[in-house]
């Protein structure tokens, strides 16, 4: 299986060097965005498992990015990076399908196990959809065989 890959967006250069080698290290293909609209640029070119983004940024925020990525791949998984994020923002983003956040400044353990565990749930949706097609496949040629008989 290819390595997982991911987007990070921030407009902080140390966050973004300090997680992309993070997260290097484990394996992951990480491509990394300063702003919102280069995020949206990239979705636009590239598909990703995973996008870890920060919640306030100048111009487009974290929560435009999260919106634009579920419009071109609603199974995205979505980590909400903040220092120090309004609790209706989180709220927000929670009830727009972020999978996770973490807080600022990042602890890496925490991270690798976030980001582990967030793309283990994305696989096993990705087998759940897998089983439910070949389900209804079964299921439409039990129905051509009933009616046949």
């Amino acid at each position: 299986m290819k390595p997982y890959s991911i987007l990070l967006v921030d407009d902080e250069e140390s966050i973004l060097r300090s997680v992309k080698r993070s997260l290097t290290k484990a394996g992951y293909n990480v491509d990394t965005a300063d702003c919102g609209e280069s995020a949206i640029d990239k979705l636009d070119k590239s598909s990703y498992e995973l996008i870890i983004t920060d919640l306030l940024m100048p111009g487009l925020t974290g929560m435009d990015v999260l919106k634009a990525a579920k419009k071109i791949n609603d199974e995205v998984i979505v980590i909400i990076l903040t220092a120090h994020g309004p609790v209706d923002s989180l709220l927000n983003a929670k009830k727009n399908n972020v999978t996770d956040y973490l807080l600022k400044p990042i602890n890496p353990a925490d991270l690798q196990f976030r980001v582990s565990t967030c793309l283990e749930r994305y696989e096993l949706q990705r087998q759940i959809k897998d089983l439910q097609a070949k389900l209804s496949v079964a299921e439409e040629k039990i129905a051509q065989y009933e009616n046949k008989g």
